[in-house]
């Protein structure tokens, strides 16, 4: 069946490599990575275990979670500065794991993947980016459709084999792990009394005289309870922060970009296309004369 799927090209895998496409540039657009980064793309950013993590590992991360959320929330989607903040957090953590579980797949040799695991596991796991391809008249992914084209000997999905033998390796590791883990019937119990253990109490009941008149702690009594119980105010590192400095610098290509973009506002308010105070307005960055620029208007 493999074989046959890799005999033609048709028009789906089009339409994926066109998302793909889009997509980076949709990337370059957020500042996640954009064209002057491309030249740093072989630096280091870290290591595991001695290996170095390139920066275009984490940009490939960083990247294929940006493209998650977008199938999650729409094409328009356009992440806040805590959401870009998050979404790079996120990359690293996982770039970390995956370089981590490709160790151990390695090591417990679960690197092969047989032509049936890989078809079982597209059938049952269609790419997220996928989803868009295949649609129903209300919207829905189309699974039948997704199936019938799976099926389909002229149509070439290499890529999606590729990530196949990708993630499986990877999903067996998990399986694996889950097989390794013990329960002890004393656990079960131990767990089960907690959850379900029921306790009786004898209670006396003793009434107390409220003050008919609430009375309000002077400061001095406030700061000797506070002194007394300021131990019990402190709380523990909740979490461990690790910062990595990515130095930007300015290249000679965007220079020239930025020498293009003002070569087209001139010559738009040349043309009479735009005012020049809007163009102050959205494109100046003197924070001193841009306001007065634009009330002059």
């Amino acid at each position: 069946m493999l074989r046959g799927l890799r005999e033609r090209t048709k028009t789906i895998l089009w339409i994926v490599v066109a998302a793909f496409v889009i997509s980076i540039f949709a990337v370059w657009g957020m500042d996640l990575r954009g064209p002057s980064q491309r030249k740093f793309d072989t630096n280091v950013v870290g290591s595991v275990d001695k290996q170095d993590i390139s920066q275009q590992g984490y940009n490939d991360m960083l990247n294929q979670l940006y493209n998650q959320m977008k199938v999650q929330k729409g094409e328009s989607y356009s992440p806040s500065e805590m959401e870009r903040s998050l979404l790079a957090d996120q990359a690293w953590e996982l770039t970390v794991q995956s370089r981590l579980m490709q160790k151990e797949i390695a090591k417990l040799n679960l690197l092969t993947v047989t032509d049936g695991e890989l078809v079982s596991f597209l059938r049952q796991n269609p790419h997220p980016s996928l989803q868009n391809v295949f649609k129903t008249q209300d919207g829905q992914f189309d699974y039948r459709a997704y199936l019938k084209a799976l099926a389909d000997p002229e149509v070439d999905w290499t890529e999606l084999e590729r990530w196949g033998r990708m993630v499986i390796p990877e999903m067996k590791l998990q399986t694996y792990l889950l097989a390794q883990v013990h329960i002890s019937e004393n656990d079960v119990l131990e767990r089960f009394r907690q959850q379900s253990a029921v306790t009786k109490a004898r209670y006396v009941e003793i009434p107390i005289q409220i003050a008919s008149t609430p009375s309000e702690p002077g400061d001095a009594e406030l700061k000797a309870f506070y002194e007394k119980k300021k131990d019990n105010f402190k709380s523990p590192a909740m979490r461990r922060i690790r910062v990595i400095e990515i130095d930007k610098k300015a290249t000679a290509a965007d220079e020239e970009d930025v020498r293009a973009r003002l070569a087209d506002v001139r010559a738009d308010i040349v043309k009479g296309t735009l005012d020049f105070a809007e163009a102050a307005k959205d494109y100046s960055d003197d924070e001193a004369t841009r306001p007065a620029t634009s009330a002059s208007s």
